[in-house]
């Protein structure tokens, strides 16, 4: 039997969406840009291109990838991304580089229409079921 591979899906990111016509966007990545499903972006990064959102630039984050890229030396990789709301997602699956907190992005991500939504913590509500 073939084993099954977990691997993350546009799905497990965005909870809803209003029309994916109009909150959806192919923006092009910067130089030596790698992306995962929920990577958040900077679109006028320089580097030709969207940049990754490291410390200290949060406050520029305006795309979540919806998409596995590979930005090689050259820039302008095109990558799917979820740039405006009405949306839900999922804030334990975004990919966040370190030093970046979902809270540090949550308010701006909210601005653009994107809610951010986090998981229960089980063992805050039902201590009996955390493992």
């Amino acid at each position: 039997m073939a084993s099954e591979t977990n691997t993350k899906k546009i799905g497990d990111l965005v909870l809803r969406e209003f029309d994916s016509n109009y909150c959806r966007k192919v923006i092009l990545l910067g130089n030596s840009v790698t992306t995962k499903i929920g990577t958040p972006l900077d679109q006028n990064g320089g580097s030709g291109g969207a940049s990754l959102i490291t410390n200290g630039n949060e406050a520029n984050v305006d795309a979540v990838a919806l998409e596995a890229v590979v930005s090689g030396a050259a820039a302008n990789e095109p990558c799917l991304c979820l740039v405006r709301g009405p949306a839900i997602i999922n804030g334990d699956e975004l990919e966040l580089e370190t030093s970046v907190t979902v809270a540090e992005i949550k308010s701006v991500l909210d601005a653009a229409g994107i809610l951010v939504q986090e998981e229960p913590d089980v063992a805050e509500y039902r201590p009996e079921y955390a493992s």
